[in-house]
């Protein structure tokens, strides 16, 4: 029986949970949320501000921009993830890019969490998916290999 754990700093956020039990999910602890919810920690990728999805270009939009400045729809961190603060817009995004390093620590972590056993059908399913993106090929003799530098892998 194995735990829940943090999508973002791996501590356990349930009780047991049997093995054969699949969670798909983006799973956060209160102090991570809470965290997420700091304003100030504004959400940017590479220096610029995450924007809406939506039509940003629309009036609403635009008015919203004049009066509180910044980017058009520029995205505004809550507990429950990034919002649009435009009145009527409704522009919800429950992700947001983070720091590689910080990303492969909590990839460290998770991975730590998988058993045993699952380990093995884990790294197929990644690589299968990788494949179907055309991130990774595989030689014949089934080596992986990066699929734009040709550099193996391992």
């Amino acid at each position: 029986m194995e735990q829940v754990r943090c999508s973002k700093c791996g501590k356990g956020v349930s009780s047991a949970v049997p093995d054969n039990t699949i969670v798909r999910a983006w799973v956060e602890c209160p102090e991570c949320v809470e965290k997420s919810a700091s304003p100030s920690e504004l959400p940017v990728f590479r220096g610029h501000p995450l924007t809406c999805g939506g039509n940003r270009h629309d009036e609403a939009h635009v008015a919203y921009q004049k009066e509180h400045g910044g980017d058009f729809g520029e995205l505004i961190s809550t507990p429950k993830g990034l919002m649009c603060p435009v009145p009527g817009c409704g522009y919800k995004q429950n992700w947001q890019y983070d720091d590689d390093d910080e990303q492969v620590e909590r990839l460290e972590l998770w991975i730590r969490s998988v058993p045993h056993t699952k380990v093995v059908p884990l790294i197929r399913e990644l690589i299968e998916m990788l494949v179907e993106q055309e991130m990774i090929g595989v030689r014949e003799d089934g080596v992986p290999y990066h699929a734009h530098s040709g550099d193996f892998l391992i």
